[in-house]
């Protein structure tokens, strides 16, 4: 089931929001883990925010987020929106959920379901030495067809 995510801190990064979500999905023991399965797989889900192309605020206040099921969805949905809901707050704003009808691409459905949960600490970390080894390089030269050559030459000699 997917949400759309509304008011969320301009300031915020993806790791803020998918943070302050886990622990309103991953609480021991709460709606979705009792003590029984703290050992068990933790729900998957996925936090994407709307990137801003402008200067000054890294995203446009808005997201979305990926459940792995409907009734994970659903059980999301009570919580948050119910009389003694759960607030989600990142940063200075309360996140607000709104759920979509919009199908969810069969892949992205099958990575939230199949991959295990990645903390966003852990994940954070290896995003930052990703890009500081994705530096870029320079070619000088471009040597194409030196096989070729070679096998024409010892083809003609052959002849």
């Amino acid at each position: 089931m997917e949400f759309i995510i509304r008011n969320v801190d301009f300031a915020a990064t993806e790791y803020d929001v998918n943070k302050a979500i886990a622990k309103v999905l991953h609480a021991c023991p709460g709606p979705f883990v009792s003590d029984a399965d703290a050992n068990e797989r933790l729900i998957n889900f996925e936090v994407g925010l709307e990137k801003n192309e402008c200067g000054g605020v890294r995203n446009k206040g808005s997201g979305y987020l990926r459940l792995p099921s409907r009734d994970v969805g659903l059980k999301f949905r009570r919580l948050v929106d119910g009389e003694d809901g759960i607030t989600i707050q990142v940063g200075r704003k309360r996140l607000k959920f709104i759920p979509t009808a919009k199908p969810i691409p069969p892949k992205a459905l099958v990575v939230i379901q199949k991959a295990p949960y990645v903390d966003p600490d852990i994940a954070q970390v290896r995003q930052q030495k990703i890009d500081a080894l994705s530096t870029h390089f320079r070619i000088d030269k471009l040597q194409i067809g030196v096989f070729l050559n070679v096998l024409v030459f010892f083809f003609l000699r052959i002849l």
